[in-house]
C-alpha cells in the first residue's frame, strides 16, 4: 500500500505553521488542505489519481501528534475483538480498573491547558495496576 497525503482543515492538525511570512510553501505541500466538501472530494480525488492507496483525514486538531500512548482504556476495542461478546470483552479488564475515555480526556485538557511555553512531547498514561504492556496487578 502507498499512504498518500493526509486531508485537513486550515489550521487543522495537518496544517503547516510556524513558517516566516516570506515563505510561500508548493502546492504540493498543500494540496491535502480543505475547507468544504467540494474541497475534500478534490484534495481525495487528486490524492487517489496520484497513486494513494490511503489518505489519512485529520478532523480534529491533533492533540494526540506528539505522543500520548494511553495504557489500559476500557474502549469498545474489546467489543469489536470479540465480536460482540460482552463477557469475553469485559474478561479483559477483571481484576484491574483501566483508564476511561474521560481519564485520557482530562489529562488531554490539562496539557492543553498549559501555558503556552510548555510542550508536552511525549505522555504515557496508565492505570496504577498496569506495569506496561504485559504485566498488571490484578485484584485476586
Amino acid at each position: 500500500m502507498c499512504a498518500g497525503a493526509y486531508v485537513t482543515c486550515t489550521s487543522g492538525g495537518g496544517t503547516l505553521s510556524g513558517l516566516a511570512p516570506d515563505v510561500v510553501l508548493p502546492r504540493q505541500m498543500r494540496i491535502g488542505v480543505a475547507d468544504t466538501p467540494d474541497e475534500v472530494r478534490r484534495a481525495v480525488r487528486e490524492l487517489v489519481n496520484g497513486g494513494a492507496d490511503l489518505v489519512k483525514v485529520i478532523a480534529t486538531g491533533a492533540v494526540l501528534a506528539p505522543g500520548t500512548h494511553p495504557g489500559a482504556a476500557d474502549t469498545e476495542f474489546s467489543k469489536v475483538r470479540f465480536k460482540g461478546d460482552m463477557s469475553q470483552a469485559e474478561k479483559i479488564y477483571e481484576g484491574y480498573t483501566p483508564l476511561r475515555a474521560e481519564d485520557v480526556a482530562d489529562t488531554i485538557y490539562y496539557c492543553a491547558s498549559l501555558p503556552a511555553h510548555v510542550c508536552i512531547n511525549d505522555l504515557i498514561i496508565t492505570p496504577t495496576q498496569q506495569a506496561d504492556a504485559f504485566y498488571f496487578n490484578r485484584n485476586q
